[in-house]
């Protein structure tokens, strides 16, 4: 608390040796108080402390050092509106240079030819970087079909050159991957991105629709009434088309050879999904469970629209192909990885065969692609960022020449910076 520095005369007076000013006690404790003198009215305490009335208390305690923030609490005497105020102690801590706002800081002196500099160095950075990243993005070849319209069952698509970035390749060499690709598929809808329920994912079994629903809603049951495992919008929409790739030898259908096509957990999905997001209930609690709940993706339909059968491709929510769905896509045309190709250099055409085309996008308007494509150190092919590089710069180098005609034309004479540094250390 703040202690009465005053001393009362015979005469009842107060004695003239009372500082008007403030001081550090250090007799209550290593923190220090802010010792006020008393005479003085509410805002000249608050003056002379260097604080401001920022709390009313009624509690009975008389403690206000505010431990938690380091600050004081400036109350005046009596009560004013029904409620008591105090003036209370402030602890030393609040005097420190970072308190206090008085840390050394630098701050650059951003002159006309600075600027210009900056700006102008940072257009040529970002135009040297839109470039190499377009000619990378621009080596990279791919080659894509759609197929929206073929046979609904043993559907045959022809790869070729023709549907190539580059009609005149023969083969296809470096790292390649097999991608489908689908349109106006709106994967970022709230409602569908909302639409899951992760601990489900995680393995959990939910036995109660309502345990589910708001998670879910609007697909959480099955027509039989039991808990979907897994459930809602995102999981249910889990792409059904299957491929594998093939290659006629000596262009003799009867002479069908397979081209390799890598499908497993760790070649195709992020390494944080396989870690933590998606885990199978154990066997035990699948069986106990499968008078209330619907495990459909352990269905025979689904095992063998996802691949479920191959080594390593994992099966329920484990599976390669329905943890590359369930990352949402940002954009409504977007790919989805399907395989790595382990055959290179690959020789064009190739076939894709697809066993059953039911994946309805016709009922919202959508198409489906598939897609073969070369990979670099960038990625595939995608001139988005190279072009966004290149605008950027082009504003950078436009606003310089600006700056720089401007100053040439009307320069403007600073003063001397150096009288700064000597105002500086002439404080120190």
């Amino acid at each position: 608390m703040f202690r009465n520095q005053s001393k009362i005369s015979p005469g009842g007076e107060a004695s003239a040796a009372a500082s008007a000013e403030p001081r550090i006690s250090q007799d209550a404790g290593s923190s220090g108080y802010l010792e006020v003198p008393v005479g003085l009215g509410n805002e000249e305490k608050c003056r002379v402390s260097g604080r401001r009335n920022t709390r009313s208390d009624n509690h009975p305690s008389d403690d206000h050092s505010d431990a938690g923030g380091g600050g004081c609490f400036c109350c005046g005497d009596g009560e004013k509106g029904g409620r008591r105020r105090r003036f209370c102690s402030c602890p030393k801590r609040t005097f420190t240079d970072f308190m206090q706002q008085r840390m050394h800081a630098w701050q650059p002196v951003l002159s006309p030819q600075r600027i210009v500099t900056i700006v102008g160095l940072s257009g040529l950075v970002l135009l040297a970087l839109g470039v190499l990243i377009l000619v990378t993005s621009n080596r990279i070849i791919e080659c894509k079909v759609d197929y929206t319209n073929a046979p609904a069952q043993e559907a045959l698509v022809k790869i070729g050159p023709e549907h190539c970035t580059d009609s005149g390749i023969q083969e296809l060499t470096g790292q390649l991957y097999f991608f489908y690709e689908l349109s106006n598929f709106y994967q970022n809808h709230r409602r569908y991105l909302k639409s899951r329920s992760d601990p489900q994912l995680q393995g959990k079994v939910y036995t109660q629709p309502s345990e589910v629903k708001t998670a879910c809603d609007p697909r959480y049951v099955a027509d039989d009434g039991r808990v979907l495992d897994p459930c809602g919008l995102n999981a249910m929409a889990v792409f059904t088309d299957s491929f594998s790739l093939v290659r006629f030898k000596d262009g003799d259908p009867q002479k069908e050879e397979a081209v390799p096509l890598d499908e497993t957990r760790e070649t195709i999905c992020w390494h944080f999904d396989l870690n933590s997001r998606f885990k199978n209930p154990s066997e035990a609690e699948r069986k106990a469970a499968e008078g209330s709940v619907d495990f459909w993706l352990f269905s025979e339909r689904m095992r063998k629209a996802l691949h479920m059968d191959m080594p390593g491709v994992g099966e329920g929510v484990e599976n390669s192909h329905f943890i590359v769905w369930m990352r949402e896509a940002a954009l409504p045309k977007f790919r989805k990885i399907y395989g790595k190709i382990e055959e290179s250099p690959l020789t064009l055409p190739v076939y894709v065969k697809i066993p059953e085309n039911t994946y309805d996008v016709k009922a919202f308007g959508g198409k489906k692609y598939v897609v073969i494509s070369q990979a670099s150190w960038l990625g595939g092919r995608n001139s988005f960022l190279g072009i966004a590089y290149l605008v950027v710069a082009s504003v950078c180098l436009v606003v310089c020449a600006i700056l720089l005609y401007a100053h040439m034309r009307n320069p403007r004479h600073m003063g001397d910076i150096s009288w700064l540094r000597k105002a500086l250390y002439a404080d120190a």
